[in-house]
């Protein structure tokens, strides 16, 4: 074993550059590519693993009994050593389990590369097209090494125990660098300076994210080594397409403005200092995997697998179209045979999307009072303005033969809320 009981390597060149070619006056390109590592290791599971015993995690605390202050008691004499015998030892019953850290974790790398145009459009406007895309290799993915094999062909009379590569143990878990993840996305921006008492800006995303593992859940993906990477799919929390769009526009009323533009000092105070703002975004939903009971004789020793997914059969294409009850197309995922691991990816079904507007009307009245700068700000804010019923993420533990509530929606989120603020600044 190596003096720090793991190798991460030593070779820390990261090469980045960038370029920025003005095209024309108002048309710029620009393109850059780097090399990142990606410190982000499981800082639960894995950082136990690594400090969760001794000599790695002790230390000494001052306790308090009803505020009396006690000796310094010392955590690392309250636990001697084993006696022999006592260690967990192969071939126990039942068999033990435990989690171990790889000899060697190269650091997760990231390699970034982008390309845009930026075109301005007359004085005020300005349109930008960026294309980025990643790659990252070496990624910690949760992996059971003693994985028992299928029960198929010589193995399928076979036990548990029998089909293990270590039948001394049970499940043997650790995080090996062999994940990995891909990105790609096109990014349409338009904005403006103010203009004509508007201000904009407006996103349009596409983005494709796929990964070998569940990042939401401790970067597991299928557990069996043998198979690291057949559940390859999109990511759970990037959706395909959104479009966001903020926006501010003073209201040209009053003194001096496009309408009642005559009118007095009293009407002015009330139909002046106006403004309509607010932020709309639609998006199809993030991709969701579909699970169900572990059928594969105990190769998935997570409890849980991928199901099979019916060929040819679009689990985002509903009969009748979606509702709460069929936020996706049920029948297109089966139990998969005993001993036979499901061939659904991750991100196999669509989340509802989201048709959000969030609104705002205000008012600012100048009042001089106490000083030049007094003023009353009335505002209305409105949240999903349109009380646009939108559906939270669905049950997608199935199939239903096993879990009939597969597919329906229990939460929503959150309805119209609208709320009121008078404020007096001085």
């Amino acid at each position: 074993m190596p003096r720090e009981s793991y190798r991460n390597g030593n070779l820390d060149f990261e090469p980045r550059f960038g370029i920025a070619y003005q095209v024309t006056t108002n048309t710029t390109f620009r393109a850059a590519f780097g090399q990142y590592d990606d410190d982000n290791i499981n800082m639960v599971l894995f950082t136990q693993t690594q400090d969760g015993v001794a000599p790695f995690f002790l230390r000494d605390e001052t306790y308090q009994i009803n505020s009396q202050a006690v000796p310094t008691g010392f955590m690392n004499g309250s636990f001697p050593a084993p006696a022999p015998g006592s260690i967990p030892q192969p071939g126990d019953i039942p068999p033990d389990a435990f989690r171990f850290v790889a000899r060697y974790l190269p650091t997760p790398t990231l390699y970034q590369w982008s390309a845009s145009v930026q075109r301005r459009l007359g004085s005020s406007w300005s349109l930008e097209t960026n294309y980025v895309g990643s790659h990252t290799i070496h990624q910690l993915q949760y992996v059971d090494v003693n994985s028992p094999a299928l029960p198929q062909g010589p193995l399928a009379d076979a036990s548990l125990q029998e089909r293990r590569p270590y039948p001394g143990w049970s499940t043997v878990a650790t995080w090996l660098p062999m994940g990995y993840s891909k990105y790609e996305s096109l990014l349409v921006s338009l904005k403006n300076n103010p203009w004509h008492g508007l201000s904009m800006m407006s996103n349009f995303m596409w983005a494709k994210n796929l990964t070998t593992m569940d990042p939401s859940n401790s970067e597991q993906g299928n557990v069996d080594f043998r198979f690291p990477y057949i559940w390859a799919g999109p990511v759970d929390f990037t959706p395909a397409k959104s479009i966001t769009i903020g926006y501010n526009y003073i209201l040209p009323l009053g003194r001096g403005k496009s309408f009642a533009s005559s009118a007095g000092p009293k009407l002015d105070k009330v139909v002046s200092g106006w403004t309509f703002s607010g932020i709309t975004r639609f998006s199809t939903g993030s991709p969701i995997s579909v699970s169900g009971p572990d059928n594969s004789g105990g190769s998935n020793t997570s409890g849980s697998a991928l199901l099979d997914k019916v060929a040819g059969c679009n689990p985002n294409n509903v009969p009748g179209g979606r509702d709460r009850f069929h936020l996706f197309n049920q029948a297109c995922f089966t139990l998969p045979a005993y001993g036979v691991l499901g061939d659904s990816t991750l991100g196999s079904i669509t989340a509802p999307g989201i048709n959000n507007w969030d609104l705002a009307l205000s008012k600012i009245t100048r009042t001089g009072f106490p000083r030049e700068t007094g003023e009353v700000q009335f505002r209305v804010d409105m949240f999903n303005a349109f009380n646009h019923t939108q559906w939270g993420a669905p049950d997608n533990y199935g199939p239903q033969s096993v879990e009939p509530t597969m597919g329906w929606a229990f939460s929503t989120r959150p309805p119209r809320l609208i709320q009121f603020v008078l404020k007096y600044r001085f």
